[in-house]
């Protein structure tokens, strides 16, 4: 069989010199519509096929097996690229008719989506980080994904905002616009990117286009530790002013007792002299 030509046999699928799709079962190669291929087989009432898609496995020492490669197809120009969807079937209710398939994973251009995936509120179990020289994402549950080990910085100075910048901050109650709230959370509270921009752009975060997306959450806690710290210096400040408001106050009314006394006394004497 010349290279690039498939043929199908009893559950198998195979093209040469590139790589061998095989799924179990008495699978079959038929066509699904215009552009599209199924993968079917005999299936009996009650029971699944499973169908498995790979590369060419091989034998013998530390030998790279066959890479599977999806691709969609390449469009020309300016025009909206092709994307890549994953979708699989979702729940209905009991019987015979047909359950619906829902995107799970799309892949665009330089994009991934999940438009699937479940949301929660109180989704405590860790942080999807992304490195940005690789591309890969990994989950964080400890940390997140900002390091704070002094050992990976440099040009490390203190700090030249604090108190100032929080005390412009806007915290803001709001709810979603209902195209950003498919699952209806509710009233929220946050700030505005907008807003914390024109305090620090150091506090917001851009897209691949420069566009402002949001908020670096995360970011906030070294200005407020920093707004922290000035409110307390101005509270010793302020507590050492009013001691010796307090102290010198004193003085005057041991001074004023003093003179009092004095004066009664001399008062006294000239009385009884």
């Amino acid at each position: 069989m010349a290279s690039g030509n498939i043929f199908s046999g009893n559950g198998s699928m195979q093209v040469a010199n590139t790589g061998t799709f095989t799924f179990s079962g008495r699978g079959v190669l038929g066509s699904l519509a215009a552009g599209n291929i199924i993968l079917g087989g005999a299936v009996g009432a009650g029971s699944s096929t499973n169908y498995t898609l790979q590369g060419q496995s091989t034998s013998g020492s530390n030998i790279v097996g066959g890479s599977l490669i999806i691709e969609p197809g390449a469009g020309t120009g300016n025009s909206t690229p092709s994307t890549l969807t994953f979708a699989t079937p979702h729940v209905g209710s009991t019987g015979s008719s047909a359950q619906t398939l829902n995107n799970q994973i799309v892949l665009g251009d330089n994009t991934v989506a999940l438009p699937g995936i479940a949301s929660s509120s109180a989704a405590t179990t860790g942080t999807v980080c992304w490195t940005t020289a690789t591309g890969n994402l990994t989950v964080d549950t400890t940390l997140a994904c900002l390091s704070s080990l002094g050992a990976w910085k440099k040009d490390i100075e203190p700090l030249d905002s604090g108190l100032a910048e929080v005390m412009q901050l806007r915290p803001v109650s709001y709810e979603l616009k209902p195209e950003y709230d498919p699952e209806h959370l509710g009233r929220q509270v946050g700030l505005l990117a907008e807003d914390v921009e024109q305090i620090d752009k150091r506090l917001v975060g851009y897209g691949g286009d420069g566009q402002l997306r949001g908020v670096r959450y995360m970011q906030m806690a070294a200005l407020l530790t920093k707004g922290e710290q000035d409110l307390q210096a101005e509270a010793i400040v302020f507590r050492e002013q009013t001691a010796r408001l307090l102290f010198r106050q004193q003085l005057e009314i041991y001074f004023l007792m003093a003179w009092c006394l004095i004066l009664s006394y001399l008062h006294w004497r000239k009385r009884y002299d």
